[in-house]
This record gives structure tokens, sequence and C-alpha cells, in this order.
């Protein structure tokens, strides 16, 4: 019983905190973002692989990032993968690009072997 309450009493503190988080299903879409508070973009990874996401592209007028990406496995097996999430700040209205590619960071001369790319409408 102790895990239920607890599973919803976070539910609810982050319904009242108005939590956005955007996934691979807003890709290449329109996101409303919350002016002055934090959203987050959580997109599948797998570390062990080589490969992370790489934010490539954000307007700094529009939005700023907060900390480090961190990195949540989805199991305890060596190699499992996960997900990498980074949080950003709405500071201004309007409209900016946020961009990553998923790449191997020594790898200069290759394509990503995946993007994502929304424009996050800061209000």
């Amino acid at each position: 019983m102790p895990r239920l309450l607890t599973a919803l009493i976070l539910t609810a503190l982050l319904a009242v905190a108005g939590c956005h988080t955007f996934t691979e299903s807003h890709d290449q879409h329109t996101v409303t973002a919350p002016l002055n508070d934090t959203f987050t973009v959580s997109l599948m990874s797998n570390p062990s692989t080589g490969y992370q996401w790489q934010l490539v592209e954000y307007n700094k007028k529009f939005v700023e990032p907060v900390g480090s990406p961190k990195y949540t496995p989805k199991g305890s097996s060596a190699g499992a993968p996960g997900t990498e999430t980074f949080t950003f700040r709405g500071v201004a209205e309007g409209k900016t690009h946020i961009k990553f590619e998923y790449r191997r960071p020594w790898e200069k001369d290759v394509e990503p072997a995946r993007t994502y790319d929304i424009i996050a409408d800061v209000q």
C-alpha cells in the first residue's frame, strides 16, 4: 500500500506542477512549452553501443538547457537500453527548433543514426 500511495502523490504533484515531457512521438511536431518553467525531452537511448543524443540546435533567446542530460536504464542487465532525458526552461515567449542527433561522438564525418526535431512554442 505505501508504494501505491507514493505513486499517487507523485502523479498528483506532477500534474499540479504542469510537467511537460516530450518523447519520440512528438518528433517533427510543434509543442507548447511553459514560459518560466521547465520541460523535458526524453528519448530512447543505449549508451552501451557508443551512441548518445547530442543537442545540436536551439535558440537561447527562448529556451535554455538546465543541468546535464540524465540516463535511466530500463533494466538491470548490462547493455540494457533506456531513456536519455534533457531538461529545458522556457525563458521568453516565441518559437524555436530544438534538434538532437543520435550519434557516436567520435564519428565526425558520419550521418547520425537518428535525429529528433521539435518546434517549442514557449507560452
